[in-house]
């Protein structure tokens, strides 16, 4: 946009911004005025301006609840095993459980999860049963309040036993796949917490060896699959344009295995690309930037796409 004696005229480009901020640090007030003046800078100059991630997905990645209930809708479809997850305002769906983890949103990593036993609701706000109906309207008006709300989750012991797997996918060009874009597995890193210390985590490439030490009865090939199969199923979403755009680029999806027998994958997390580690360090071979060349290789395709439209 230029300035001219008449006043503002639009630029013949378009000028794409880039918003992240971690979830950790993230001041919801600032990232909302960001976009309302991007938003401004459309109506009111007529700029050729787009915000990446959209303000939909951004809230919807800082909120962790509706990426959940993704997650919960694609394991229905494939029939798949996933931890039972209580949301906020809701009917308690783990009142009898012994041990629940509780999650907080917009957190990142470890952060705010917190492992309690039955009896201990924390700042939970989901209903249990005979609760007094003068405290259920006092949850539901506290979780219309400006602040993170909590939710809690089954406890899968496989986390401590057999850690996680971190699968890095990013997009290639492919005619003939959704939106011209098919995906790829760049990276697979393992990561189990140390029993000793919270803040310590080993890191190394997943292999079949991994998979033999687990013992789990899943293969490396399994994992690729799965993590295709939950990639493709979330980009063929209705919705995939305002909560999962950035899936065009690739997403780095952190993967366990389940408690029950027989063993399955299931998705802990969605974690966008712009705001994940990559563990370049422990996982990549030299030069160790690879990982992020893969991504800028993907996201310079998809701008590409976008400048044209």
């Amino acid at each position: 946009m230029v300035a001219s004696k008449f006043g503002f005229r639009p630029l013949s480009g378009i000028l794409i911004i880039v918003l992240y901020c971690d979830a950790a640090i993230c001041v919801e007030s600032g990232m909302d005025l960001l976009y309302s003046r991007l938003e401004r800078l459309r109506s009111c100059y007529g700029a050729r301006a787009c915000a990446f991630p959209g303000q939909t997905e951004a809230l919807r990645a800082r909120a962790k609840i509706r990426d959940l209930q993704a997650l919960d809708k694609l394991a229905h479809t494939y029939e798949s095993w996933r931890p039972i997850t209580c949301y906020p305002v809701t009917k308690c769906s783990l009142e009898d459980a012994e041990t629940t983890v509780h999650k907080r949103q917009e957190s990142s990593g470890g952060e705010c999860v917190q492992i309690k036993h039955r009896g201990d609701n924390g700042e939970l706000t989901c209903i249990k049963k005979d609760i007094p109906e003068r405290k259920k309207r006092k949850m539901h008006a506290e979780a219309t309040e400006a602040k993170p709300l909590w939710f809690h989750q089954e406890f899968v012991s496989t986390f401590a036993d057999w850690g996680e797997f971190r699968v890095f996918i990013v997009t290639k060009q492919e005619p003939h796949s959704r939106r011209g874009l098919g995906g790829m597995i760049v990276a697979i890193a393992h990561t189990v917490n140390s029993t000793t210390d919270d803040d310590t985590m080993h890191v190394e490439q997943a292999t079949n060896t991994t998979f033999t030490r687990i013992g789990s009865g899943l293969c490396l090939e399994d994992l690729k699959h799965f993590a295709m199969e939950t990639f493709n199923g979330l980009r063929a979403r209705d919705d995939w344009k305002q909560t999962f755009e950035s899936l065009e680029v690739g997403v780095r999806l952190d993967v366990a295995i389940s408690p029950n027998l027989p063993r399955s994958f299931f998705v802990n997390e969605i974690t966008r690309w712009y705001s994940a580690a990559f563990f370049s360090d422990d996982i990549m071979a030299e030069p160790k930037y690879t990982l992020c060349e893969e991504f800028a290789k993907a996201f310079t395709t998809y701008l590409s796409k976008l400048s044209v439209a």
